[in-house]
């Protein structure tokens, strides 16, 4: 199976498969063996969620950062 950087093709397309069945992307066209896809509605809303998500976490591990380097005097 060929792989595509540090991840197999099958990784990715199984990613894709659930992620067209879940109704964040759809199939739009193949262009020279490579599927083009389009990002839904619902897609662009789980992605909005999962980036406030993670910036929430980026947040609070420079707090917690933060409260550990004003602890030790730094």
């Amino acid at each position: 199976m060929p792989t595509l950087g540090k991840y197999c093709s099958g990784t990715l397309y199984g990613s894709l498969s659930k992620m067209e069945k879940d109704g964040l992307i759809c199939f739009l066209r193949e262009e020279e063996k490579q599927k083009i896809y389009h990002i839904t509605d619902l897609g662009h809303q789980a992605l909005d969620l999962e980036l406030r998500r993670i910036e929430r976490l980026y947040q609070n591990i420079r707090e917690v950062h933060g409260h550990e380097k004003h602890e030790e005097g730094i």
